[in-house]
C-alpha cells in the first residue's frame, strides 16, 4: 500500500512537473512570437531609417549639384562682368582720346580764326 500510495505521489508529481513544464513551454512560445514580433518591427524600423537616410543623401547630392551650377553661374557672371567693365575701361579711353582730338582740333580752329580776324583787322 505504500509502495501504491509512493507511486501515486510520483504520478501526481509528474502530472504537476508535466503541466509546469507545458506552461513553461506555453510561455516560452509566447516569449518567441513577442520576441520576433519585436525583431520585424526593428527590421522594419532599420529599413525605413535606412530609406529615409538615402532620400537625404540624395537631396544633400542634388543640393550639391544644384550648388555647383549655382557656383557655374555665378563664375561667368563675374566673366561677363570683368568683360563688361575693361570693354568700359576701353571705351572710355577711346571717349577720351576723341575728346583730347576735339579739344586739339577745336584750339586749332580757334587759333585759325584770331588769325584770320588779325588780318582782316590789319587790312
Amino acid at each position: 500500500e505504500e509502495l501504491a500510495n509512493a507511486n501515486e505521489v510520483l504520478e501526481e508529481e509528474r502530472l504537476s512537473h508535466a503541466d509546469h513544464a507545458r506552461d513553461i513551454e506555453e510561455c516560452l512560445a509566447a516569449e518567441q512570437e513577442r520576441a520576433s514580433e519585436t525583431a520585424r518591427d526593428h527590421y522594419t524600423t532599420v529599413t525605413r531609417l535606412n530609406d529615409h537616410i538615402t532620400l537625404l543623401e540624395l537631396g544633400k547630392n542634388d543640393a550639391h549639384l544644384e550648388l555647383t551650377k549655382e557656383r557655374a553661374i555665378l563664375f561667368g557672371v563675374r566673366a561677363d562682368l570683368a568683360k563688361a567693365e575693361s570693354e568700359a575701361y576701353l571705351a572710355s579711353k577711346d571717349l577720351e582720346e576723341e575728346r583730347f582730338t576735339f579739344q586739339q582740333r577745336d584750339a586749332a580752329r580757334t587759333g585759325q580764326v584770331q588769325s584770320i580776324e588779325v588780318q582782316l583787322q590789319n587790312e
